[in-house]
């Protein structure tokens, strides 16, 4: 009885633990985020407004509205995300679908996105065929690596030696 008496003990221990790097290590993964200020808008219309942007070491978001002023509506149009580096090097891109956009219409956006280092964004409106192509391609190149992103083996890692560690001692 005693010994399942410790081995509960342990395991009260061990989630309990578990639980609480969890928290503390996406608390402090949130708060490693800093706003990005070098925002361009390379499209006069629809109007573009961006209310946040915010990016960490390997990810972030940017959220606004698109405004159609164009005076037609538009039954298929993109927002084109271009991301640059700290150097104003090209990351990548990112596209957000505008579908059937009417004429003074207000559209809301948020979109989220996975490149290191972020410290420039260009957004402008791109209503191309070959653009679909492209954002086809986008969604259909997932792949297991995309789940094990660097940021979660840099979390992973020492909260699973920690605890390996743990149930050692």
């Amino acid at each position: 009885m005693a010994r399942m008496k410790t081995f509960l003990l342990y395991l009260i221990l061990f989630v309990s633990f578990f639980i609480f790097t969890t928290v503390i290590s996406n608390w402090g993964i949130k708060g490693l985020n800093e706003k990005i200020t070098d925002i361009e808008i390379l499209t006069k219309t629809p109007i573009i407004t961006v209310d946040n942007c915010e990016a960490g070491k390997y990810s972030g978001n940017i959220s606004g509205t698109v405004r159609n002023d164009t005076g037609k509506h538009i039954e298929k149009a993109f927002l084109k995300i271009d991301l640059y580096n700290q150097s104003n090097r090209y990351i990548g891109t990112k596209y957000e679908e505008l579908r059937y956009f009417n004429v003074n219409e207000l559209l809301k956006f948020n979109t989220k996105f996975k490149f290191e280092d972020v410290k420039a964004i260009k957004l402008s409106v791109v209503y191309e065929e070959n653009q679909v192509e492209q954002i086809a391609n986008q969604n259909s190149n997932w792949s297991f690596g995309e789940t094990l992103a660097k940021e979660n083996l840099d979390i992973a890692l020492p909260v699973v030696a920690g605890m390996m560690l743990f149930v050692i001692f």
